[in-house]
């Protein structure tokens, strides 16, 4: 049987996701429970860069690749706010 998703009301949406960051922390949180890992190969020894919620991995690419915590999901190449 398919897990059964909690549905929000717009003033419980308002106090999970205040603002950018709070979508950006439950997203971090549920993507990796365990702490962040490339996407691309894996490795869990990524270093935090100035900018929140973006990493950096060193293992698959020379110069480093940059991710951060929409890279290859659906909202990776988007504008449009998290919040809507």
């Amino acid at each position: 049987m398919a897990k059964r998703i909690h549905q929000m009301t717009v003033g419980e949406w308002e106090r999970a996701f205040p603002h950018e960051d709070a979508c950006r922390a439950y997203l971090t949180r549920h993507r990796w429970p365990e702490g962040v890992s490339c996407p691309r190969c894996g490795n869990v020894e990524v270093y935090a860069l100035a900018r929140s919620f973006h990493w950096q991995c060193h293992a698959c690419a020379p110069q480093g690749y940059r991710l951060s915590v929409i890279a290859g999901t659906i909202f990776e190449n988007t504008n449009k706010p998290l919040r809507d």
